[in-house]
């Protein structure tokens, strides 16, 4: 037997030994996750700055935080959500009460990337836990000084029983997923290459997954709109974390009417915004295949690199249509091609006819103009004059579609992602009626066609 097998079956063993239906359990266990975050942060803030250069400011804004409003939700909110909750009746069943028990799957394997190593891990981590599940974490291999802190967490609070770690060099893709075993439940996020990979292996098992894979977000802007507004929210969303986002605008559709004062304004945002300590590409390949996509005849603004750091500054180009290299696939990293349109509507058809992305962002004033967009684009999430904010709010679902993933979480939609919800009717024995019961002669159904 496999290491991994011999670790589903030990955390089978602490599952099916009901410790974990203990809401006041869970509860405690969250606590204390919260309690190591807070004395890890310092840990938390070196470690990222040594794997990818990400600067306390961005560290603290798009990973800690988050998980930290993700656990006082958690908190806040788990009695409720586990709570059975009752039904209404039907006439069928008028002797009867119904409710559904949202249960737990089991043992549960948690693949989390390198991009925010520390928000997607520990989100659904916190989902896993709050519903009774135990934890495989399976951590990417290019953040090795935040590894070391994730494993350090939780092999202190969960001393490896019910949640343990482990890196991608530890345990190869094939050893994963035990040809003698399976997990209950597969949360995975990553590449689309990846997730298909997983989901192959979960339909192999039958296992119920959520996939959050990503994709090219659109970033529509109407002429009629706020450009200096919209300049600074684009270049945030785009540029946070050197576009290595999954939700990161991926490119730029623009009414031709307003490209020249929007572009200067744009420029002028990256300017005040970004400096030279931008969070570095993650590998030389990913370096290789951003700078590909740059060339003196498509260069609009930028272009400036640092191969000895795997560094790339904020980058407009303009693409040459859909057809264009650039794309092809999603960008992730600081490069922004630009498409302009003269009508929209001749437009939306091409990118609704496109791979469904995992973020939608609309900049416009005119809410007809809006709604058209969003009637014609299908998206796993939008932000109407905004760009990734939507991850923020931890009362909103997040998750893609078709192509950019399956499923979504955060708060209470992580409770229902990460359990089964169960129908239960109680039937009392005191009353019963021979109405239901076979024979049907020709009275019995003449009066259940008029009671049902």
């Amino acid at each position: 037997m496999s290491e991994i097998s011999l670790v589903i079956n030990n955390q089978r063993k602490y599952f099916q030994s009901g410790i974990l239906r203990s809401v006041d359990f869970r509860k405690k266990q969250l606590k204390l996750l919260k309690q190591a975050l807070v004395k890890n942060y310092q840990g938390i803030v070196s470690a990222l700055k040594a794997d990818i250069n990400k600067s306390e400011e961005e560290a603290y804004i798009s990973e800690y935080t988050i998980v930290m409003n993700e656990l006082d939700c958690a908190l806040k909110h788990i009695s409720k959500w586990s709570k059975e909750r009752k039904v209404p009746k039907t006439l069928m069943n008028i002797f009867s009460q119904g409710y559904v028990r949202h249960e737990p799957y089991g043992v549960c394997l948690i693949c989390s990337p390198w991009n925010y190593p520390i928000q997607l891990c520990f989100v659904p981590l916190i989902g896993a836990i709050m519903t009774g599940n135990t934890a495989i974490l399976y951590l990417s291999p290019f953040v090795a000084e935040t590894n070391k802190i994730i494993k350090k967490i939780v092999s202190q609070i969960f001393n490896n029983k019910y949640v343990a770690a482990y890196e991608v060099w530890e345990l190869a893709y094939e050893d994963l997923f035990p040809q003698d075993n399976k997990y209950d439940f597969v949360f995975f996020t990553g590449s689309n290459r990846v997730g298909r990979i997983i989901s192959e292996q979960c339909n192999r098992t039958s296992t119920p997954f959520v996939l959050e894979t990503g994709g090219k977000s659109p970033t529509i802007v109407d002429a009629k709109v706020n450009i200096i507004n919209a300049a600074k929210k684009i270049a945030r969303g785009k540029w946070l974390n050197s576009g290595q986002t999954c939700i990161a605008p991926d490119y730029l559709v623009l009414d031709e009417k307003i490209y020249d004062k929007f572009i200067a304004e744009l420029i002028k945002q990256i300017k005040n915004m970004y400096g030279d300590n931008m969070p570095k590409i993650i590998t030389k390949v990913h370096f290789e295949r951003l700078m590909s996509y740059v060339n003196e005849n498509n260069l609009i603004y930028g272009g400036q690199n640092e191969p000895a750091s795997n560094t790339i500054h904020p980058t407009l180009i303009r693409a040459n249509g859909f057809e264009d290299k650039s794309m092809q696939e999603e960008i992730f990293g600081p490069i922004l091609p630009i498409i302009t349109y003269k009508k929209i509507d001749e437009i939306l058809p091409i990118i609704a006819n496109r791979p469904k992305p995992l973020a939608l962002y609309i900049f416009s004033n005119d809410n007809k103009f809006v709604d058209k967009c969003l009637n014609t684009i299908n998206s796993g999430g939008v932000c109407i004059n905004d760009t990734i904010m939507h991850i923020t709010n931890h009362h909103l679902p997040f998750g893609g579609i078709e192509e950019s993933g399956v499923g979504n979480y955060h708060g209470k939609y992580s409770y229902h992602t990460f359990t089964h919800a169960r129908a239960v009717l109680k039937t009392s024995t005191k009353v019963d009626s021979k109405l239901f019961y076979p024979p049907w002669t020709k009275k019995k159904m003449k009066l259940l066609k008029k009671v049902i």
